[in-house]
């Protein structure tokens, strides 16, 4: 009887392991922004805020600015989603020459999102921030770029440089008409 159930074993392992997938890696992030005022825009200095890095280390810019044929990681520093205080929304799906992007990177109550299409090269999306530290927020159309060996575009990844030249304060009377720039890495989305 024993020997019975032994013999059906090797058949009833394959098909378990087969049907239990190990769950996908949770999407990363890393990012950093300056806000400033625009050239003849209505920006309040109490507005603006200096370099932000998200996570907080200051090899994020240094990482996100690199050169690859220098032989350095983008992604050396980086947020996971379920991290504390960290939440990671993201995806990057091609579709033809354009890649339709959306991502959402909240850590430590500061934000940063992007949506938009987008070419091999970049092209303009919405960007949304929020900065905790002085408690605002802003929208605006941005220009992005993608540079090659700094930076990538592909199915689950994007990793950009932004300039928004027209970024608005949320609730702002006359809109607050600030500037930001910066840049940004999302993997591990889904579309790849």
């Amino acid at each position: 009887m024993k020997l019975d159930r032994l013999l059906l074993l090797p058949l009833v392992v394959p098909v378990l392991a087969a049907c239990s997938d190990p769950p996908s890696a949770p999407p990363e992030a890393a990012a950093y922004i300056t806000v400033f005022p625009a050239q003849n825009g209505t920006c309040s200095t109490n507005n603006t805020h200096g370099l932000l890095t998200m996570p907080l280390d200051q090899r994020v810019y240094d990482n996100l600015n690199c050169n690859l044929t220098n032989g350095c990681k983008p992604d050396g520093v980086v947020a996971v989603d379920g991290d504390t205080n960290t939440n990671i929304s993201c995806s990057v799906s091609p579709s033809g020459d354009v890649f339709s992007v959306s991502g959402d990177f909240q850590y430590q109550n500061n934000s940063i999102s992007v949506s938009g299409q987008l070419q091999q090269n970049g092209g303009t999306v919405i960007m949304n921030h929020y900065y905790v530290e002085r408690g605002v927020g802003f929208e605006g159309n941005c220009k992005i770029d993608i540079l090659q060996n700094q930076g990538a575009i592909s199915g689950g990844k994007i990793w950009a440089r932004f300039r928004c030249e027209d970024f608005k304060v949320k609730g702002a009377v006359g809109g607050g008409d600030c500037a930001a720039e910066g840049a940004f890495l999302f993997q591990r989305c889904n579309g790849g």
